[in-house]
Formats: structure tokens, C-alpha cells, sequence
């Protein structure tokens, strides 16, 4: 009897995992064989891919072709398309436009090194091996982030900081690992200066100077660079919790603009990448073969930036891509300059599983309606976050289990023990505990460790907890029950036997 409860209760966690998976396959999942249009792709594959809401804008051929949205905010308020949403990065490309725009206009000069346009300020000389002066750096370096900095060496997040002054001497404060083109290190704060020494350049706040420049010719009356207030604009962001949506609010603070606080809707971005792509009057900068050679040339050897993009080399030619995860809203675009084509997604929704899985395999499917006519349904990735709250419900309830169970697996190990006539049982026993508790300790202090490699520096407990509450929340309670049992499994092995048969008699008394 007690070898068959063994076996059930071994055997239980799998067959409910089984059944989980089982579902994810073979629940119904009515969808067409292909799709030809976006908003039907768009329509469908929002419940799909298990997002609350999205707004969507796309254009073809230099104009824009769909804008459209889908759900609703985290407190169940329809979206509409003119919805504002927090930009995220894809504020860099708004900079890198306005860049370009300067850039023609003489106002800055992108090889001008950082200690000649502000030399009121003292940039620290590098103290790593061969690393130079960070006043040695200019402005391209800032825009393709090579800037020599490392990440690793400041809070490239600095959300109290109050203005781009701030930002500035954040800079400066920080020696270079190497010299300017050297290394690439994503870096926001040297948005952030960019935007400042384009504020020195037209002697205008950037916040105008956006408006101004940007805003106002290109028609983006939705979209708004000063922070503060502006964020009472937005929608109520959310968090992904496996599949549910966690309400979360989203600051603005005033030194992140030129990076990261900017707020726009889908179809005003969209009107962006149209001028970025196709000529028009009011539009000396953009435009026609001399813009797109910028736009389509990396700016460094390395990271391949272009003016506040990511460029990348698809089979169908060179693709301009910005993904932004802010705290509770999430955005993906991509541009295609020689096809004139490009598309932007815009979720108030945040989280790493949606920002690296589920928004880059939505604009996989509508870069292949825009550029090849049709797509195939993808994986319906929204099962997913079912699945693993399955298989994290069930992981925590066996390790739960296992620290109450803790006396039996002692008495268990002693049984061995007693019957084999020798210690081993008992001395490998305890090595396994030491073992298990300090493999999880480690784990515990490397994996944000890890997750900087992938998720960029600065990706404490904190962060991941803040981006992804349900997959680190999952991984934390995990170790700590798993040490816990290893604690309790350790103390009563230390226990004398007498004292555990009496401990047992009074508990079944």
C-alpha cells in the first residue's frame, strides 16, 4: 500500500503537467489557413498570443495602409487607435530624427567630441587599460552607442533624475572602459546627452524642440515629450502575471525623454517612419537616396545603430527594428526603407516573456503580410503562460509537500541506515542536503547575474520581479521552499532517534 501512494504521488505532478500540455495541443484553436489581411491577423491573434489589448498601425508603399486596435487597458477600457501609449526606446528614434534633421541644418556636427560642446563640464579619463577620455567621445558615438561606457558602471536607469543636466553629469562622472568605437554598450544616457546638446544647439528646451521639429510638421498631435503630467494621458498600464494582467502605473520621469519617456500612439509613429521613408515638401532632410544611405548604414563597426535604430540584415532586405519594455507598457516596430513598408505594435502590457517572444513573433507574421502578401498563424504563445502556471503550481505544492514530509524522508534514510548496518546511507544523505542548499544559494545570487547577459545590465531581482512578477516570483519562492527543506531535512537528520520516535508518537497523538 504505501509503495503504491509512493508511485500516485510521484506519478500526480506529471500527469497534471501532461494534462496541461495535452490542452495546449489539442484544444481547439479556430483559425484560418493563412492570413492575407492585418486587421483579421491583428483580430484573432490578440486572444492568441494572450495580450489584453494592443494598438496597431502599418504602412506600404510611403503611406500608411491600416491603424487599428484591439482590447482594452489593464481596468478594461476599449483602446481605440488614438490611444496614447509610453514609448519606451522607440523614443530613440524620434531623437535620431530630429538628429538627422540637425545634422542638415548645421546645427551640430555628429564628429564633434563631447568635451568641445560642453566645455563647462570635466569628463573622467578612462582608468581601465587603454580607455580614453569620455570627452573624447561624439555625438555618433552617443547615437550608436560606443560611446566606451559600460552600463555595468552606472544606473543607466536613474529614474529620480530630475532633468538632462543630470543626465549629463551622470556621464561625466563615470570613466570609459574603452575608447569611443571600440566596444558597444547599449546606454540610454547617452540619448539622453544627445538630447541635452541638441537643446544647446537651438537654444530651446527639448520638450519644444521636439514639438517644434517633429511633432507639429509631421502631424504626431498625440505625441508629447514633456513627462510629468503627460502621463495622466495614458491608458493604466499592466504587468504580465502569467496570463492575467497586473494594474501598474507608468512614470515619466522628465531626464528619460530623449531615450525612453516620450509618449505617442501607433498611428502617429507610423507618420514618422513615412517621412523617414518617402520625400515630401517640408522635408529637406529626409528622404530620396542620401537619406536612406543614412538610414541603411550603421553608424559604428559594431551594434549596428543607425540614428536611433537597430539596423538588421533579413532576407528581404535591411530592417530597421526598435522594441521597447517599459514598466507597464511594451512596443515593437520595425521599417523596411528600401520596400517602403513598416509596421508598429503598442501594448499597455509589460514583461519579458511578451517583449522577446510574443511582440517579435506578432511582426514576424505582419512582416510577412506586408512584404509577401500572406502568413502563417504562429504558435499560439498566450497557452504558453497556462502552461507554466500549471507546472509552477505544481512544482511549488511538491516542494511544499516535501518540507512537511521531511520527518518520513529522515525516518526513511535512518530506516537504510539500520538495515545495511552502515552510515553511508545517512553521510551521503547529508551531502545531498549541503549540496542542494548551496546549488540553490548560488543560483539565487547568479541568475540576475545571467539574465544581464540577456536582458542587459542592471537586471536585479528587482527588475525581473518588476518585468516578469509570475516567472521570478515562481523561481524565488521555489529556492527558498527547496532551501527551507533542505534546512528542516538537515535538522531532524541531526536529531537522535529516540527524540524522533517520541516527535512522531506525539504527533500521530
Amino acid at each position: 500500500m504505501n509503495f503504491l501512494r509512493k508511485i500516485f504521488r510521484k506519478l500526480l505532478p506529471i500527469a497534471v503537467i501532461a494534462l496541461g500540455a495535452s490542452a495546449l495541443v489539442y484544444l481547439p484553436d479556430i483559425v484560418p489557413e493563412r492570413y492575407t489581411d492585418l486587421a483579421t491577423y491583428f483580430g484573432n491573434e490578440r486572444a492568441r498570443q494572450g495580450l489584453v489589448g494592443y494598438s496597431v498601425a502599418a504602412l506600404r508603399y510611403g503611406r500608411l495602409e491600416m491603424v487599428g486596435a484591439w482590447g482594452t487597458d489593464a481596468r478594461g477600457i476599449p483602446l481605440e487607435s488614438f490611444t496614447p501609449m509610453a514609448a519606451g526606446e522607440l523614443s530613440m528614434a524620434v531623437t535620431g530624427y530630429l538628429a538627422l534633421q540637425a545634422e542638415a541644418e548645421g546645427k551640430i556636427e555628429p564628429g564633434m567630441p563631447l568635451s568641445e560642446i560642453f566645455p563647462d563640464q570635466a569628463f573622467r579619463a578612462g582608468e581601465r587599460g587603454s580607455a580614453g577620455p569620455g570627452g573624447a567621445a561624439t555625438l555618433h558615438n552617443l547615437l550608436s552607442h560606443t560611446g566606451g561606457w559600460s552600463p555595468v558602471d552606472l544606473d543607466d536607469r536613474h529614474p529620480a533624475g530630475r532633468n538632462l543636466e543630470s543626465s549629463l553629469r551622470l556621464l561625466t562622472r563615470t570613466p570609459p572602459r574603452t575608447r569611443p568605437g571600440e566596444t558597444y554598450g547599449y546606454l540610454e544616457t547617452g540619448y539622453q546627452v544627445l538630447g541635452l546638446s541638441l537643446e544647446r544647439a537651438y537654444q530651446q528646451p527639448f520638450a519644444e524642440l521636439v514639438a517644434a521639429k517633429v511633432f507639429l510638421p509631421l502631424k504626431m498631435i498625440q505625441s508629447d515629450a514633456s513627462g510629468g503630467e503627460a502621463a495622466s494621458r495614458l491608458p493604466e498600464g499592466s504587468t504580465a502575471f502569467f496570463w492575467t494582467a497586473v494594474p501598474k502605473a507608468q512614470p515619466l520621469p522628465p531626464s528619460l525623454m530623449p531615450s525612453s519617456g516620450m509618449i505617442t500612439t501607433a498611428p502617429d509613429f507610423a507618420r514618422l517612419m513615412v517621412a523617414l521613408v518617402k520625400p515630401a515638401p517640408g522635408r529637406p532632410v529626409l528622404g530620396g537616396s542620401a537619406a536612406l544611405s543614412k538610414l541603411t548604414t550603421p553608424l559604428a563597426r559594431i551594434g549596428g545603430w543607425t540614428y536611433g535604430w537597430q539596423l538588421r540584415e533579413p532576407r528581404q532586405g535591411p530592417e530597421l527594428v526598435l522594441e521597447a519594455n517599459t514598466e507597464a507598457f511594451s512596443s515593437i516596430a520595425a521599417l523596411w526603407p528600401e520596400r517602403q513598408a513598416g509596421i508598429v505594435i503598442m501594448a499597455p502590457e509589460s514583461g519579458i516573456f511578451l517583449s522577446k517572444a510574443v511582440l517579435p513573433t506578432l511582426l514576424d507574421g505582419a512582416r510577412n503580410i506586408l512584404l509577401a502578401e500572406s502568413t502563417e498563424p504562429p504558435l499560439p504563445l498566450g497557452r504558453f503562460s497556462i502552461l507554466f502556471a500549471v507546472i509552477a503550481s505544481v512544482h511549488l505544492i511538491m516542494l511544499a509537500g516535501q518540507t512537511g514530509n521531511s520527518l518520513s524522508w529522515v525516518r526513511s534514510v535512518r530506516g537504510r541506515a539500520d538495515a545495511t548496518g552502515r552510515a553511508f546511507p545517512i553521510t551521503f544523505a547529508r551531502v545531498r542536503i549541503v549540496t542542494g542548499f548551496t546549488v540553490r544559494l548560488l543560483i539565487a545570487i547568479v541568475l540576475p547575474l545571467l539574465a544581464s547577459l540577456w536582458l542587459g545590465p542592471g537586471s536585479t531581482w528587482t527588475y525581473l520581479f518588476d518585468r516578469e512578477p509570475g516567472i521570478a516570483g515562481w523561481i524565488a519562492v521555489a529556492l527558498f521552499l527547496g532551501m527551507i527543506r533542505n534546512v528542516a531535512r538537515f535538522s531532524w537528520l541531526r536529531t537522535p532517534a529516540s527524540q524522533v520516535r517520541k516527535i512522531r508518537l506525539l504527533l500521530r497523538k
